[in-house]
């Protein structure tokens, strides 16, 4: 019941007033946006991951794609 009631308080807070609760400091809004996302951006293991799945979905698609283009042409035939 106390991990109910604090999910919901965390979820309707702010993640600003959460940080300061617990004192951190806090930036402002466009300058941590920003700064995280780039911080991300410089991980090489995002780029790799990010071609891995861009790698993986497509050979994936392709040969699901290629079944059920297989399936629907033997099903017109017969």
């Amino acid at each position: 019941m106390q991990a109910d009631s604090l999910s919901l308080s965390l979820s309707l807070s702010l993640v600003q007033e959460c940080l300061r609760l617990i004192g951190q400091d806090t930036a402002e809004k466009g300058e941590d946006e920003h700064s995280s996302f780039n911080q991300i951006l410089r991980i090489k293991a995002v780029h790799f991951l990010a071609f891995f799945i861009l790698v993986y979905v497509g050979v994936e698609v392709t040969i699901g794609g290629r079944g059920s283009f297989s399936t629907v042409l033997h099903l017109r035939r017969s």
